[in-house]
């Protein structure tokens, strides 16, 4: 069973893991959230955040061996949201939309590369969390069509106005 110093030794490990995450996911929220708030606004960015912690723990209390409760399922979802939202848009935002969109892609695909190489990490909440943020984004997100006088207009799926 070893004595006491290794569990003091994985107290410690487990402690400056915890410190490492939540800079991680600090740094993750604010780079990806600032950039939600500007394009969706603050309700609308509560709100996707919210659900895609929602949906991330969920997800991760149901499909996952050893389910997990934090904050990156949310940030995963406000990254998917993002998403929804430069690959309608692309048209209207030109090639930068497909460089960002590609950009994403490549961190969320080498996040769940790095997932599925780490006891640590759960990926069923990355993944649950993704969902719900494409799902908020795609029914209440920006929509903009042009109007019959070419000028673009908000035109939610779901609009709660």
């Amino acid at each position: 069973y070893g004595d006491h110093r290794d569990l003091h030794l994985s107290l410690r490990r487990q402690r400056q893991m915890c410190i490492r995450d939540s800079f991680v996911n600090m740094y993750s929220l604010h780079a990806i959230g600032s950039a939600v708030e500007r394009i969706f606004g603050k309700t609308h960015t509560y709100a996707a955040f919210t659900l895609s912690a929602m949906s991330g723990n969920i997800t991760s209390c149901k499909m996952s061996k050893y389910p997990a409760v934090g904050a990156s399922g949310a940030i995963f979802g406000l990254a998917g949201a993002f998403a929804v939202y430069l690959y309608r848009h692309k048209d209207v935002l030109g090639s930068g939309a497909e460089e960002q969109l590609n950009a994403l892609g490549t961190s969320l695909m080498i996040n769940a590369m790095y997932g599925a190489t780490s006891a640590r990490v759960d990926n069923w909440a990355h993944f649950g969390g993704l969902v719900g943020g494409c799902t908020y984004a795609y029914l209440f997100g920006p929509n903009f069509k042009r109007d019959t006088f070419g000028r673009l207009k908000n035109r939610p799926i779901v609009d709660l106005r």
